[in-house]
This record gives structure tokens, sequence and C-alpha cells, in this order.
């Protein structure tokens, strides 16, 4: 299923299939590394290849995102370390900050359309550094 959110993806924002998979791989590792683990099991579980996909990605999201950015990033504490890794990682994909916001509600939309607004809302609203992205 996960597949298919990549093709919408991919479709709407005009790009490969390979940096769609990318991009929202990046975003449900955030979510994997982040989230409360029921809330993100149960997010999963209605998702099939997501859990995949955030494995495959996840690791690709540095704390902080490296540079002057990550350590003022990590001189405010919480998750903005993680926010910034994952903006690094999602940057290294090529999307431009206009596609990002254009994935933020596909990526919602048909989340919220598989597995239910409050199983989304429960697992995103974990995740303190996408509520602003994908909230």
């Amino acid at each position: 299923m996960i597949d298919q959110l990549v093709a919408v993806v991919s479709e709407k924002l005009g790009i490969d299939a390979s940096m769609a998979e990318k991009a929202v791989g990046v975003v449900m590792g955030l979510v994997n590394k982040d989230g409360d683990n029921a809330a993100v099991s149960a997010l999963f579980d209605k998702l099939p290849g997501a859990a995949a996909l955030a494995q495959q990605y996840g690791g690709e999201i540095t704390e902080g995102g490296g540079g002057l950015l990550g350590k003022v990033s990590g001189m405010l504490g919480g998750n903005t370390g993680d926010l910034m890794g994952a903006l690094g990682a999602l940057k290294q994909t090529g999307l431009s900050v206009d596609q990002l916001g254009e994935m933020a509600p596909l990526m919602k939309n048909f989340m919220t359309e598989h597995a239910g607004e409050d199983t989304v809302r429960q697992a995103i609203g974990s995740v303190p550094a996408l509520k602003d992205f994908l909230g």
C-alpha cells in the first residue's frame, strides 16, 4: 500500500518514483524514530510497507542535519534536531520547498483515508517535529 502513496506523490509532484520513495521514506522514518511506539505500530499496521520504508530511509535522518544549522538546532533542544535532520535528508532528494509543501497534504490525506483520522492524529501528534508539517 505504501507504494500507492509513493505513486501519488510522484505523480502529483511530477517527480520520479525513486525521489518520491525517498521523500516518503524519510518522513516515515521520522515518524518511526520519534513517534509513540503504539501509535506508530497502529499506523504502520494499516499502511503495509510503511515500516520497511521507514527502516530503509530512517537512517538518513542525521541529528540536527549537520553544520551550523545542526549546532543551533541542537542548542534548541527537544526534537528540533530530528526535524532539521529530516529536512536535510528531504533536501537531498532534490525536492523544492514548494514541493515539500505540496507533499505534506498528499501524505496526510492518503494516510487518513487508509488508516483513519484518529490513528494518523495519534501517530503524527506524537512526533513534535511533524506537527506543523503534517498536523
